[in-house]
């Protein structure tokens, strides 16, 4: 039987950075708006929302300065 080919380095990405990538764009902003402007932890913006928050960490350091 013939061998398939895998290539090095072609894995899956999972994670956080995955899930914040499918965020609905009105979830970000939610996120961002909770966190810069309430004020609110990571922690409690993803018990309220219903998600990871892995997740919500993620949305925050790729958008925040």
């Amino acid at each position: 039987y013939p061998l398939e080919k895998v290539s090095r380095g072609a894995r899956k990405r999972s994670g956080a950075g995955r899930n914040a990538a499918n965020l609905p764009e009105h979830k970000v902003s939610g996120i961002m708006s909770l966190h810069l402007n309430h004020k609110w932890t990571p922690d409690l913006i993803a018990e309220r929302m219903k998600i990871d928050p892995s997740v919500v960490r993620a949305v925050i350091a790729s958008h925040g300065k």
